[in-house]
Parts: C-alpha cells; structure tokens; sequence
C-alpha cells in the first residue's frame, strides 16, 4: 500500500489528529515503540502524570519539539502536517514555522524478514580525490 503524500483534512480530523494515535510512523515511534503518554487520555482528561517525552531509546538526540512529517495538508497549501514530541500530538502547522526534522530512509522488508538496504554509492570524485593523492604520494618516493 503507497504511503499519500498529502491528507485531505476531512482525513486529518476524523482519522490522524490529536492523541494516542498511532496511524504514523512518528505517532507509532512516541507511543508504541518509546512507551512515552500523551498530554492527553484516551478518555479526554488531560495532563497525565508522566507524559511527554520521557524516554527517548536508542536515540541520541530527540528533543521534546515539533517535527515535520513531510505530508502537506491538501485543503490547505499553507499546511503541513507534524508531531509535537512535547505531548503527543499529531496536527497541521503553518509551514512558515520552524521545526525539527527526521532524515529517514525507507527500509523494504523481504519476504523472510530482513531488511534490504543498498549501499550508499561513493561519488566519483571521492574516487578521484583517492587515485590522485596516491599519484602524489607515489612520484614523492621517486625523488
């Protein structure tokens, strides 16, 4: 199933905003796979004890901000959507804001489970840059 590139904000409302959702991959990461509570309950009540961005795992540098999620808001050219790692919430935000970022790259999962990463291709400057200090080296011994 393709992932959209932008929600209709009929979409956005019924389905993908507020708290503890987990629809997103960034709603997915703060809630299920970090463990972290939302500002709000599911049952409406709000400031629970212990919410926020209380534990963070494995990475080093998740601040308690808002982050882009790289989907434009359809209704509204204006919008984009994101998520508050403050308290949980997913919405739409004024793209004239400034937020955080992941650099995410999509991983293919195979048919028996592991992921399928290419390499990283080494442009050929870097490999130019490599052959031509070895040339250099090479006519300093010859002196």
């Amino acid at each position: 199933m393709e992932t959209p590139t932008t929600l209709s904000l009929s979409m956005m409302e019924s389905v993908l905003a507020g708290y503890n959702i987990t629809s997103s991959e960034m709603e997915h990461l703060f809630y299920e796979s970090l463990g972290n509570i939302g500002y709000s309950a599911t049952d409406g009540t709000y400031s629970q004890p212990g919410w926020g961005l209380q534990n963070t795992g494995l990475f080093s540098n998740l601040q308690a901000s808002d982050y882009w999620s790289g989907m434009e808001c359809s209704s509204n050219p204006f919008q984009a959507w994101g998520f508050d790692f403050t308290g949980g919430a997913q919405g739409d935000f004024i793209k004239v804001w400034v937020h955080d970022a992941f650099a995410v790259h999509p991983v293919y999962v195979t048919s028996i489970g592991t992921g399928d990463i290419s390499a990283i291709p080494i442009p050929g400057a870097v490999w130019l840059l490599g052959f031509r200090a070895d040339w250099i080296g090479r006519d300093k011994e010859k002196v």
